[in-house]
């Protein structure tokens, strides 16, 4: 699945809100119905459990986002979900054993680079995690076999070239409603 982007011409570059989805038997992409709420590039989306696909952050035309969206492939539409804390874009978004989504790094308006958000896909609600990591954007991030998470490349302005990789247990925890 491919959801938004940019067409990203040189002088003028307009965000977009279109999906299409790739079918692994044809080998083909077909455009969706489905258009985002919001327009946007260099944000994250992942896929849930239950088949739905969470999108976040990003840059919209002429600003950062911090909404989320949800794609729903039964009805084959983006919902509104809610916003991130922070306007951020270049994060990773990492789909967690347990279902939820772990948000952290990126670029743009943040209040704490060090503050990272598990989202919990049943209630709809962010925890702030503070991870002791140094910033990242534009990195990579993905859960080893052992549920620690491992974050490498990347860079806020400074390219990384190292990995970091932590483990979410023992954590204080203050819950964001929205």
């Amino acid at each position: 699945m491919i959801i938004g982007g940019s067409n990203k011409i040189p002088t003028d570059a307009t965000e977009l809100d279109s999906c299409e989805i790739f079918n692994p038997r044809t080998r083909k992409f077909t455009m969706s119905n489905a258009k985002l709420n919001f327009a946007r590039d260099r944000h994250s989306a992942v896929s849930l459990p239950d088949g739905r696909v969470f999108v976040c952050g990003g840059c919209g035309p002429g600003l950062y986002r911090k909404e989320t969206e949800l794609y729903d492939p039964s009805s084959d539409s983006f919902s509104i979900g809610p916003c991130l804390h922070d306007f951020r874009h270049g994060q990773t978004a990492t789909t967690l054993p347990s279902g939820d989504v772990f948000i952290f790094g990126g670029a743009g308006r943040l209040s704490d680079p060090k503050r990272g958000f598990l989202f919990n896909c049943d209630t709809r609600q962010f925890l702030t995690i503070c991870a002791d990591v140094f910033n990242k954007a534009y990195h990579f991030a993905d859960v080893l076999p052992t549920g620690r998470i491992v974050f490498g490349g990347g860079g806020a302005g400074v390219l990384i070239s190292e990995c970091t990789a932590f483990t979410m247990c023992g954590m204080q925890d203050t819950l964001i409603t929205n």
